[in-house]
């Protein structure tokens, strides 16, 4: 997304975390995030947060946890992994898999 201000002589892009279409930049509400020059706000992906708005991208959920749902707005929201399951990597977006058998 541009904007510019009034008696301006060129438009100027949007920061990260923040979009236009031709009136002021607005930053992106929480759950959301925005690459520069972006005309609207995207929803944080699977396994992925954001407790802040004007946001350029979303943060991950830890080891332990997942998120299967988009948008989410606190860290709070991501799933701790249940008994016999496991992850190893931040931000997972299904459901932890199974431990091994034997372990």
């Amino acid at each position: 997304g541009k904007s510019s201000s009034p008696g301006s002589s060129s438009c100027e892009d949007c920061e990260a975390g923040r979009f236009g279409d031709g009136g002021p930049c607005a930053d992106c509400p929480e759950g959301t995030f925005s690459p520069p020059s972006s005309a609207s706000c995207a929803p944080c992906e699977l396994g992925k947060y954001n407790d802040d708005k004007g946001q350029g991208s979303c943060l991950l959920c830890g080891q332990g946890k997942y998120l299967d749902f988009t948008g989410a707005v606190s860290e709070t929201q991501c799933k701790v992994c249940d008994i016999g399951k496991y992850n190893d990597s931040p931000g997972l977006g299904t459901d932890c898999p199974d431990c091994q058998k034997g372990k």
